[in-house]
Formats: structure tokens, sequence, C-alpha cells
């Protein structure tokens, strides 16, 4: 899901010089015809004085307001259905699948790879055995935000996700997106989703809290993937000013350190929508991010990106990181060699996104990509595997 950024002070002007365009050319019009009337949405990037608009159909299929936000269905000429809230774009139906599969997928696939390869060091054998998809354990995943229930849509596709709880603030964009979206429409009634409408933040302290507090060691209690469909975290005004918005808790260090310990010991994967790194201040915090993930214990914490028109420059990246147990830094734990400048960043001893393409396992990932129920659209094996590799500049500044 996207954040409500700050709407362009020229929003009214573009909109009305596009119906000036559309009379001026109705009545230049050789024959008479019903043209659809449009409106633009536009979004500007002030920092780095980016516009980006989308027209859409008027009237808008649905608009409500619900207890939070304004919530608005429109139609489009070429992305088809296009979700709003707060006059802000979420999400289109043709490049949805683009930020949604990867959000999905690459945890499974990590994970997958991740469990293959402790298997094939326990394995004693011929090393000939193959793994089927029954060897995988069930899975139980979190999903935070993403009320649209597109990534919530994508997890069911692998038949081994045992358990979904989905928690998501605002039942009005869970009610909108089931009247609208076809993933959707009965997407909270199948039996492996658990719907839960409250704050992800405290959601997630709640249950760290209770597990802190409860002498259990069970296995059953953590996730073994956590994926985090949050909105911006902040953004900056046209006078320069910071703007710090409700999901900025969700990118704190108490949100990500309650995080690591809802997950697995050792195998547990987090995944988490991590901004564009086109944009300089967002640049910044994808940087921050990464040493906090590594001063938390998270292991291989590695920024991969995503190509999708509709998004603010049209890049989103995500931050894909996996737990591991409070002994299990003994052998990679950080030299003053292997710090970053600033010192929070270990830079010897955490896969860059050049280590995990080779370590990437190709094989494995293609045999339950076609062992999955239903098709993708923008995912699949070597696209997951080509999504860490990043510009060099991109990279050297974060790693």
């Amino acid at each position: 899901m996207r954040l409500n950024h700050s709407f362009l002070s020229t929003f009214l002007t573009l909109y009305a010089a596009l119906i000036n365009t559309n009379a001026n050319a109705n009545a230049n019009a050789e024959t008479t015809s019903t043209s659809t009337s449009t409106k633009i949405i536009a979004e500007e990037e002030h920092e780095i004085g980016y516009i980006q608009s989308l027209k859409l159909q008027i009237p808008p299929l649905e608009s409500v307001t619900s207890e939070f936000q304004q919530i608005e269905i429109y139609e489009s000429k070429h992305y088809g259905k296009v979700f709003v809230l707060d006059e802000c774009l979420q999400l289109t139906e043709k490049d949805a699948p683009h930020y949604n599969e990867m959000l999905a997928h690459i945890p499974i696939m990590e994970y997958i790879i991740m469990s293959m390869n402790m298997k094939k060091q326990k394995r004693i054998g011929s090393e000939t055995q193959t793994e089927t998809r029954m060897d995988m354990k069930p899975l139980k995943v979190l999903v935070i935000g993403g009320g649209d229930g597109y990534v919530v849509a994508e997890l069911l596709k692998h038949s081994f996700v045992e358990s979904i709880d989905h928690v998501e603030l605002d039942q009005g964009v869970i009610d909108v997106s089931s009247d609208h979206f076809p993933w959707a429409k009965d997407l909270w009634k199948n039996e492996k989703v658990h719907l839960h409408i409250e704050d992800g933040a405290k959601f997630v302290q709640q249950k760290a809290n209770a597990l802190s507090e409860s002498e259990s060691t069970s296995e059953s209690y953590g996730y073994d993937i956590i994926i985090q469909d949050s909105s911006d975290p902040f953004f900056y005004e046209d006078d320069g000013s910071l703007t710090i918005l409700p999901s900025n808790v969700l990118y704190s260090d108490q949100h990500f350190q309650a995080l690591f310990q809802l997950l697995q010991p050792n195998d547990g994967i987090l995944m988490f929508q991590a901004e564009t790194y086109n944009i300089p201040s967002n640049l910044e915090v994808i940087k921050e991010w990464r040493g906090t993930l590594d001063n938390i214990g998270f292991r291989n914490a590695r920024y991969g990106t995503i190509s999708i028109p509709t998004y603010p420059t049209g890049q989103i990246g995500f931050y894909v990181a996996n737990a591991r147990a409070a002994d299990a830094n003994a052998d990679t734990e950080c030299t003053t060699d292997d710090k970053s400048s600033d010192g929070r960043t270990c830079i010897g001893n955490h896969s860059s996104s050049l280590l995990a393409s080779e370590e990437f396992d190709m094989k494995t990932v293609t045999k339950y990509f076609e062992q999955m129920i239903g098709k993708t659209k923008y995912y699949h094996p070597k696209i997951h595997r080509s999504a860490f590799d990043l510009p060099l500049w991109v990279e050297e500044y974060i790693y």
C-alpha cells in the first residue's frame, strides 16, 4: 500500500487545463460524440521537483469515507481500476502485480532456499535425492497492512502456507477492496486467513510482549515470515519541512526489534516496503534501515528493486532479511575493519546484492514456482535473482 503524500498546489490548474483541452477538442470536432469526463490525480515529490499524474474517469465507481480516510475506486483508460486513498493513488489493476507479487513470493522463496540449504547440510546419502513440495513444513505468515488484499492472495498460491494473520487498520479498505477487486472478493473468507482490524504496530508489540512474558519456546508461536506492506513513513513539504506520518512507527527501532522477536530464530524471514532510491532522503533511510536490521540481529539484509510505473519515479524497493538466534552471531561478529564509515553497518560479514545473486538457487526456486497454484504476471525466478542487482551508485551507498 502507498502512503498519502502531500498533493500538488497545481492540481486544480492541471485539472482546469485538462477540461479546457477537452472542451476545445470537442468544439473543433466535426462530429458530435459523448466523451468520458476525466480528472487528473497528481503527486509531487518536492524534494526532487518531480511531478507525476494519472488521468482517471469520473465519477468514481465508489467513494466512501471511513473512520480514517476517503476511499475511492476509479476507472482509467490504460491501468484499469485505480484505488485511491485521500486523493493518493495506492494501486492500479495493471501494475499492482509488480509490487505485490514481489512482496509475497520473494520471502517465500527466500525461506525455501534457506530451508533447503539447511537440509543439504544435514543430509546424508545420495546427492540425487530430491525435495518435493510436501517436504516444506506448513508456514505461518504475518502480513501488516496491504488492506487491498493482493499480498495475502498471492501467498495463498503456495499450498504449504498454512496460516496468515492479516492486520489492517481500516475495515473500509477491506470492504471496498472486496467489492471491486477479483483477488479480494472472497479472500477473507478463506479459512487460512485471519483478519485483525487493528493498529499494526500495537498488534506486533502486544505479541512480542506476550512472547517475552511466556516461558514457552514452542516453534508454533512465532512466524516463519513477516511481510510489512506499509505506507511511507515521512515526506518533505514544498517549503522543505519534514512531515512525519503515522506509519513512521512501523520503521522505528522498537518495532523492528519486536518483529525480530516474533520471527522463528535462525530461519524467520522479514520483508518490508523500503522506499525508492531515487529520492535522497529515501536513500539515506534505506541505508539506515540496513544498519538497524544488522544491529538488531537480522542476517543478510538486502535491498531489492521493483519497476512500477505508477509509483513516484517508477521504482520502489523492499528489504528482505532473515532472523538469527542470539547465539548465532559468534562467527559473524563485526570487527572495526568491517564497519562502514559511520560505524553502523557491518560490511564485511553481510552479503551484498552481488553475493546474494551468487547464492541464489535457481533450480529450487524454479521448481517451487512451477508448483504454485495459479500464475503470476510480474514475479518469476529470474526477476527474483536480478532484483538485488542495483545501480552501482546505489549499491556503493547502501553497502
